[in-house]
């Protein structure tokens, strides 16, 4: 059964039907005219954020009037009479006065916003859980599933090679029969409107944990350190709607490089309501057991610490010794 597009699907056909077109001089007119279709169908329901997502997006090209769309923002439905509308026009919808989630849902998993969980201190009601829901008579026994990554890419599943999608979908079944994969946060949006949504996404965070552990191992110290960084900064500007923006362009380059020798397996152990790291390799690997390990066959030089020691501390002596507090 279709159902009432939300904001966020709106925006992605948007940019589906914008970027595959391969005429340029019909896409600002079709831009303009998805701007002002979403804004005049949803526009409260849309969050704002994503009115700026698209609208943005759209000034790549300089011959869409955006004042012409987004004057339409004004004309605005609540949540109520959103739903008063679907009712009388026929237009068959899932939500219902007793439960008006909003709900957005793709490959990733389910953001899930309004309704009780409005109130930042209410426990999120258990009949919003589809994903991470355990299946009848309690989740399966403890598991292991292995996770292949190629160039930093996911591509196989307990060694069997999979297209990206059909992993996620896998792996996000598998680890959400567990209860695992659940967000609960406040968070800013670009207007600077503080609000509480609740996330079951088991697929991605299987997979952000295996990957950044299997970074780990391979990511020397320093670009770990800089990635790390950098990471919060290319989210933002995804979630401001600059995706085509230079620095997010420069960012991507850096993420890019970064991943050249991200190969290898993680292996994650599954329980109930849980999902961790339990071993990591990769063939090349920056983990070497010679230099690592306390047994008496290890190639560490020892002789080198003791210089090693004194001049890394040497700014530090200097300091206490000349400016440091009287004993």
């Amino acid at each position: 059964m279709p159902r009432l597009i939300t904001g966020e699907i709106f925006s992605i056909i948007i940019a589906i039907a914008i970027f595959n077109l391969q005429d340029r001089h019909s896409k600002p007119k079709i831009a303009l005219r998805l701007i002002i279709t979403g804004n005049l169908l949803f526009s409260e329901i849309i969050p704002v954020i994503t009115q700026v997502v698209f609208s943005v997006n759209a000034l790549r090209w300089e011959d869409v009037d955006l004042d012409r769309g987004i004057v339409l923002i004004h004309r605005s439905f609540n949540r109520e009479t959103a739903m008063d509308y679907a009712a009388e026009h026929g237009i068959p919808i899932e939500q219902t006065k007793k439960s008006p989630y909003s709900i957005d849902e793709n490959l990733w998993g389910r953001a899930i916003e309004c309704g009780a969980i409005e109130d930042p201190w209410n426990q999120a009601p258990d009949d919003i859980w589809t994903l991470t829901r355990p299946p009848e008579g309690g989740p399966p026994a403890p598991s292991e599933v292995v996770i292949g990554f190629q160039a930093g890419v996911p591509v196989a599943l307990d060694g069997k090679a999979l297209p990206a999608y059909e992993l996620i979908l896998a792996l996000g079944e598998r680890v959400g029969a567990y209860g695992f994969g659940r967000i609960d946060m406040v968070e800013n949006r670009r207007v600077g409107i503080k609000s509480r949504e609740v996330y079951e996404c088991p697929g991605a965070l299987a997979l952000i944990l295996a990957h950044s552990d299997l970074e780990g191992v391979c990511l020397e110290r320093d670009v770990m350190r800089e990635k790390g960084r950098l990471e919060s900064r290319f989210a933002e500007l995804v979630y401001d709607g600059l995706w085509h923006s230079p620095l997010r362009r420069a960012l991507d380059a850096f993420m890019v490089d970064t991943q050249e020798h991200v190969t290898g397996e993680v292996r994650l152990a599954l329980d109930a309501g849980r999902c961790t790291v339990s071993g990591r390799r990769a063939p090349k690997g920056l983990y070497d057991h010679g230099l690592a390990t306390y047994d008496a066959s290890d190639t560490f030089r020892h002789r080198d610490a003791e210089g090693f020691v004194r001049l890394w501390g040497l700014s530090v002596e200097t300091w206490a010794r000349r400016q440091g507090p009287a004993q």
